[in-house]
C-alpha cells in the first residue's frame, strides 16, 4: 500500500504547515515507494512541536508497517537511525 499521511491535527495554522511539509518535503523524496516485503499500511502523522510556546514548527511521525519498510523510508529521507 502506498503511505497515507495525516495532517489533520486541530488547528488551521498547523494543518496548513503540515500540508506544507508533506507537498514540499516527503512527498517528493517518497514518490512511488512502497513496501515490497508485507504489503501493509503505513502512515506519516503531524503535531506541532511541543517546544517553547509560540514555535509553531511541526513535527512529524513515521508508522510503518514493518521494520524493513521504515529502513527504506529514512535512509531514502537521509535520516538513518
Amino acid at each position: 500500500m502506498a503511505i497515507k499521511y495525516n495532517t489533520r491535527t486541530g488547528e488551521k495554522t498547523v494543518n496548513a504547515k503540515a500540508a506544507q511539509l508533506r507537498d514540499y518535503v516527503l512527498k517528493p523524496k517518497l514518490k512511488g515507494i512502497r513496501c515490497t516485503s508485507c504489503g501493509g499500511s503505513s502512515e506519516f502523522t503531524f503535531h506541532q512541536h511541543q517546544g517553547y510556546v509560540g514555535s509553531g514548527s511541526v513535527d512529524w511521525e513515521f508508522h510503518s508497517c514493518c521494520p524493513d519498510f521504515e529502513t527504506k523510508v529514512l535512509e531514502k529521507l537521509g535520516m538513518n537511525r
